[in-house]
């Protein structure tokens, strides 16, 4: 019996869902509800949190906007260590990949995810992991 597959969200997947972008809101929005009905896990990275609340907004916004990211169910933040920041420098050796992101597909592959979702179509030249771009 096949285990739910784990996916790795992208910062960008988190913007597109809490901001509903006009383009790809209903695709986030999609993803999200398949972690609610628990069709899926998904595990994402502390660089997302950083990311996510660099955003320019209020103190308020970001204490709102921290509080559902951590309440988003079956996800999973994890932190970074020396293992996905030698895959994150080779990552970038290979294909050219800026730091943020390669970091993200590292910490994707320490997880060994099944899937890396992404609004960055550039990504999906990564050949050690499927890429999805919802773009």
């Amino acid at each position: 019996m096949k285990s739910k597959p784990l996916l790795f969200l992208d910062t960008n997947i988190f913007i597109y869902f809490f901001q509903d972008h006009p383009d790809f809101g209903q695709t986030a929005q999609d993803i999200f509800a398949r972690l609610t009905t628990t069709q899926v896990t998904a595990v994402t990275s502390t660089l997302t949190v950083t990311e996510l609340l660099s955003i320019k907004m209020t103190e308020e916004e970001v204490d709102t906007l921290y509080r559902r990211l951590l309440e988003t169910p079956n996800l999973k933040i994890i932190g970074m260590d020396m293992a996905i920041a030698v895959t994150a420098a080779r990552l970038r050796r290979r294909y050219g990949f800026r730091v943020p992101d390669s970091l993200q597909l590292a910490s994707a592959l320490e997880v060994k995810a099944d899937q890396f979702v992404t609004g960055d179509r550039r990504l999906r030249q990564c050949r050690e992991l499927e890429v999805r771009s919802v773009e």
